[in-house]
């Protein structure tokens, strides 16, 4: 189970971490000492996550344990690394005028992105449930006050509140959970605990055992926003700076994703009790409720934020059969969704102002007349969303849907067929109003450069993903493989 890894105590396999870190540091000189052009410490961060990216793609292939056994860098690491920093290359070039508009000390703004970045590339890295834990910690500690940046408004004060508390109580369900593990076991080693768990049966009906997987579980539902633990996201994406929303249902969505991803496939495999019929149910209760919410919301931000949480449903229906095809095609979902929904909220950042108004869906009210290019694009977005070809929401569903009737599970792929379809009435609503509803007040959109070049790289994705798959998905694939000893 474990010949093929590589044992190392260098810092080279951790390179991407360790360019971001640096990053951090010189962002925090620029913020220090340079009084004006805060822009620049966004340039920075922008160079750190590109550089990241360039140091990740040259570890490609590589199979290292390190540190103890506590981290791992694997192809599946790596490709999720790539999708979270390239998120956070679009919110970062979303964010270059926008913060500045909403906060004149922004530089702040970009050293809480980049330690969340910092966060989410440990946590995918982690083999250890207590490094797995810290990196959590280091990636939401870090999203909290992001949230809440515009703190004259009363929604964004409330979304981080409601936030910070539940994301506490996650890390508590977590914590638990893994002290329960612990005491079974006797190691926070995921390949430790995998093969306790393969050499002893009898450990499928203890009951602390099984409390223990069962905590850990509902830690990162609350993470990823799966129902009935989902009561945070609305409020939060709501109240957030549109950069910042468009991070979060990308960056920390793929991030807590991966983590669910490497302990179904390294831990869970192992352990021989129904975890995939509770996965099933918190997939079919997800999509159903996030979609139907989603359709009584008239703010676009707070509909994208019920649509996330149908989103997340449809990634768990490729983790319900446990195969090598469905854990690929959940990888696949959260890149095409990456490039997505950052491109989305981009558009969004055009129209927010900066007391948080300008995300009802009478603001997209004959958009195409003054904007055609900007309602174009939006519109490849929310069909992109709605599952519509040629888009790569398009494939990522048709796989995660695959790879459910590959391995019996029929009756949730026909659910979440159905449940597209209910999606499709509130994405072509903004379509509908961009292009059929009269205006009922002038839209001014400033052109921005970074908004622009954010909203060229989603879309160029987008398209990309959706015509030509297939190399993504033998990544993805390859991926899986790697933490398959």
């Amino acid at each position: 189970m474990y010949e093929g890894l590589t044992y190392s105590t260098t810092f080279s396999s951790i390179l991407p971490q360790v360019i971001i870190a640096a990053a951090i540091v010189v962002c925090a000189m620029f913020d220090a000492f340079v009084a004006s052009k805060k822009w620049l410490v966004g340039i920075i961060a922008l160079l750190g996550l590109g550089a990241g990216i360039a140091a990740s793609m040259s570890l490609w292939g590589q199979n290292i344990v390190e540190f103890s056994n506590m981290l791992s860098t694997n192809d599946f690491s790596l490709i999720v690394s790539i999708t979270v920093m390239i998120a956070g290359i679009v919110s970062v070039l979303v964010s270059l005028r926008y913060v500045d508009a909403i906060d004149g000390e922004s530089g702040h703004y970009y050293l809480l992105l980049l330690s969340s970045v910092l966060g989410m590339l440990f946590l995918v890295s982690a083999m250890n449930l207590i490094v797995l834990v810290l990196s959590l910690e280091l990636m939401s500690l870090s999203v909290y006050p992001l949230v809440g940046m515009t703190y004259e408004r009363q929604a964004s004060l409330e979304g981080s509140m409601k936030y910070l508390i539940l994301g506490s109580f996650a890390t508590a369900f977590l914590l638990y959970g893994i002290a329960l593990v612990y005491s079974v076991i006797g190691t926070t080693n995921m390949y430790a605990i995998a093969r306790v768990l393969a050499s002893r049966r009898d450990l499928a009906v203890n009951v602390v055992m099984m409390a223990g997987i069962a905590l850990i579980l509902v830690g990162f539902s609350f993470k990823v926003a799966l129902v009935p633990f989902h009561t945070w996201t609305p409020d939060a994406y709501q109240g957030a700076p549109a950069p910042v929303t468009g991070f979060m249902a990308a960056a920390v969505k793929a991030a807590s994703f991966a983590a669910i991803i490497k302990l179904v496939i390294v831990v869970l495999s192992s352990y021989h009790v129904p975890v995939s019929g509770a996965l099933w149910w918190l997939s079919a209760v997800t999509m159903f409720a996030g979609n139907i919410i989603a359709v009584l919301q008239k703010n676009v931000k707070r509909m994208l934020a019920y649509s996330s949480i149908a989103h997340a449903g449809y990634v768990v229906v490729g983790l319900v059969p446990g195969s090598a095809f469905g854990m690929s095609s959940a990888i696949f979902y959260l890149l095409s969704y990456t490039f997505t929904v950052t491109g989305a909220f981009a558009v969004i950042t055009y129209l927010e102002k900066k007391d948080g108004t300008g995300n009802d869906l009478s603001d997209y009210s004959g958009l195409s007349r003054s904007h055609p290019v900007l309602s174009l694009i939006m519109s490849v977005f929310m069909l992109s969303l709605g599952g519509i070809p040629p888009t790569a929401g398009f494939m990522a569903k048709f796989y995660v849907f695959g790879a459910a009737i590959r391995s019996g599970y029929v009756g949730l792929a026909v659910f979440g067929i159905l449940t597209s379809v209910v999606s499709l009435y509130y994405y072509l609503h903004v379509v509908y109003a961009m292009y059929f509803e009269e205006p009922e007040h002038a839209t001014d959109v400033p052109v921005a450069v970074g908004i622009s070049t954010g909203i060229v790289i989603a879309l160029w994705g987008v398209i990309q993903l959706g015509i030509l798959p297939s190399d993504i998905m033998d990544l993805a694939m390859k991926s899986v493989q790697s933490l398959i000893h």
